[in-house]
């Protein structure tokens, strides 16, 4: 089974802008979506017994995987452009890098809302998921309060497309600084801006529903990104004697504790009475997104334990479908949990109540992904293929670039 995977992944993603695949970064998109889906997927009795109610809070923090996305993210897109910035101190903007985003983003999102939208408009008999529809699509919920819940992990998806916009523009107002100066002001630019912006931004009091709207909204949280920036100037250096940073890989499991000790500042931050407050916010950030971080070691090393666990072909495929499992996976696990009214204490219940939606959310996240998405994406690059220097081969085992 693991060898057939293998050979059939390689049919399952394209060459990304840095002309390298790191099999451990699909691994850890695998290891992000699985922590999501958990969190919305495990529900307990709220009068149940005390030790479940808290076990389901610790579970409840895997709503960190967003930050995971958030650290990858960072990497990898800003890895062409710091390559870019090696060779010419004017680089600013890698060829082909908005239509590969966009047709990477856009048409899974715009897919989704629709077909949200209808089956809203077919199961609430309401024009209300229309105009829902509209203000997720153009962005504007993400900077306008709701209070009505359309697909609550859109919200992530406009902090990814602020960070593709501000990438380039950030390169722009940093030209002729080298690789390492470049690295650590948008470091210092994307941890520190969210940061105050909290700050100025939050109300006294806040209201209850509010707070994780002002939380997120632009630029808000951008510092987690800041780590996967920071990696990525350290890469390209590091990349020309990887086998003099391998031992470096044992950082991994650092980020692992790390990112386990965000969800402990999480679970006892929001198990409070009292809501977060910025300061809370900073600590869970700091935490997943330097856990994040150091995480993206495991690359230069494929024989150690972490890396050849992250780039297994199983978390390699749930990291490679992970965006669209995303789109629906809460929605599918929300409405059949509806239909299902309740578990009346059997434990077989509970696990078809929770397996079902998750299992058929993911069957049908792999369908729009290798029949739609991958399809628009190999379209795009071949119509607007650019030209590019050939990549240098920075990581030489076979197991984690492809």
């Amino acid at each position: 089974m693991r060898r057939w995977l293998q050979q059939h992944l390689k049919q399952w993603f394209i060459t990304p802008s840095s002309g390298v695949h790191f099999d451990v970064a699909d691994g850890l998109r695998g290891m992000a979506i699985l922590m999501v889906v958990a969190c919305h997927g495990l529900y307990i009795n709220t009068a149940g017994s005390k030790l479940s109610i808290q076990l389901h809070s610790v579970i409840a923090q895997g709503w960190l995987g967003v930050h995971i996305f958030f650290v990858l993210s960072a990497f990898l897109l800003s890895l062409p452009f710091f390559r870019g910035r090696e060779r010419d101190p004017d680089f600013w903007y890698h060829p082909g890098y908005t239509i590969r985003r966009a047709l990477k983003i856009l048409p899974p999102l715009y897919l989704s809302i629709i077909v949200l939208v209808l089956f809203r408009f077919w199961y609430d008999h309401g024009t209300q998921a229309l105009e829902l529809g509209i203000v997720w699509a153009t962005g504007i919920a993400h900077f306008v309060y709701y209070p009505q819940i359309f697909n609550s992990v859109l919200w992530s998806l406009w902090v990814e497309i602020g960070f593709y916009v501000a990438l380039p523009l950030l390169f722009l107002a940093l030209r002729r600084r080298n690789v390492r100066v470049t690295g650590w002001v948008l470091f210092a630019i994307l941890l520190l801006v969210p940061t105050i912006t909290r700050r100025l931004t939050w109300p006294n009091p806040i209201k209850p529903e509010e707070w994780f709207f002002i939380a997120s909204r632009f630029p808000s949280s951008l510092d987690t990104f800041a780590w996967g920036v920071l990696f990525s100037s350290f890469y390209v250096s590091m990349s020309r004697e990887p086998e003099r940073w391998r031992h470096l890989a044992r950082l991994g499991y650092a980020g692992l504790g790390l990112v386990c000790l965000a969800g402990v500042a999480a679970h006892f931050t929001m198990s409070n009475d009292r809501l977060p407050r910025p300061g809370d916010l900073d600590l869970i950030h700091l935490l997943s997104g330097s856990g994040g971080c150091l995480l993206l070691f495991f690359i230069f090393d494929p024989a150690c334990l972490g890396s050849r666990i992250f780039a297994s072909p199983a978390l390699r495929f749930l990291g490679i479908v992970s965006f669209e499992w995303f789109l629906i996976h809460q929605l599918a696990q929300g409405y059949f949990r509806t239909w299902m009214v309740s578990s009346h204490g059997s434990f077989f219940r509970y696990c078809f109540t929770v397996a079902t939606p998750t299992l058929l959310s993911l069957a049908v996240a792999t369908g729009v992904y290798y029949k739609f998405s991958l399809p628009i994406m190999r379209w795009g690059r071949n119509r607007f293929k650019q030209p590019e220097t050939p990549a240098r081969q920075s990581v030489p085992p076979k197991e984690v670039v492809r």
